[in-house]
């Protein structure tokens, strides 16, 4: 699965550019790919590889889409910002889920008042909306005129 993740960035994100930019930065694009399984095992959350192929491939797409990659000069450093970023903003809230889900599908087999039912369900949808938040790239020159550099 890593060399397909891998196989995958160089696709994406290094098309047209030199092997030589390829094989300088490939330490810290595989840096990026394992940051999520850090992460998550830092805070003791199992995954399959199925979602964790997903993640890297909804971060990739995201990158493609939605930022101007064209004019990034070090896409290594760019990768793993996204990557960190996502598992910032995206992480705590697929925790969450994770733990809610089992609580919702059983009910709670009679053990849980139906007012803990009520604020998991509605934790639950408070977390599926902050997974559904998509962001904006507005470009460098909207940074420098916020924040001065």
């Amino acid at each position: 699965m890593f060399n397909e993740l891998m196989q995958l960035v160089r696709r994406e994100l290094y098309a047209g550019k030199p092997d030589k930019t390829w094989f300088a930065q490939r330490r810290l694009v595989k840096k990026a790919l394992i940051y999520p399984a850090r992460w998550l095992d830092e805070r003791k959350v199992p995954i399959t590889s199925d979602k964790y192929r997903a993640i890297i491939v909804g971060i990739v797409e995201g990158m493609v889409k939605h930022g101007q990659i064209a004019q990034v000069t070090y896409m290594g450093r760019y990768l793993l910002t996204c990557v960190q970023k996502h598992m910032e903003v995206r992480g705590d809230s697929e925790i969450a889920l994770k733990w809610l889900r089992p609580i919702l599908v059983t009910k709670g087999n009679g053990k849980r008042s139906a007012d803990f039912i009520l604020a998991c369900q509605e934790a639950a949808t408070a977390c599926a909306k902050h997974l559904s938040v998509k962001t904006e790239w507005r470009g460098r020159q909207h940074s420098v005129t916020l924040f001065g550099h």
